[in-house]
């Protein structure tokens, strides 16, 4: 599939840094009036290694 551009602004989350852990399950909502296929929303619905990206 085509990837999908994450800014780290656009991770909903309550923690002081923004990440996302490596092959956690996240939901989105996905915005396509760029360039490239971009998420907002990002929230993480399953825990998985961390990993800052």
């Amino acid at each position: 599939g085509d990837d999908i551009f994450v800014h780290f602004s656009n991770i909903d989350s309550h923690h002081r840094f923004k990440l996302l852990k490596q092959d956690a399950d996240v939901v989105f909502e996905l915005d396509n009036r760029g360039k490239r296929l971009q998420a907002k929303k990002v929230r993480e619905i399953s825990s998985a290694k961390s990993r800052i990206f």
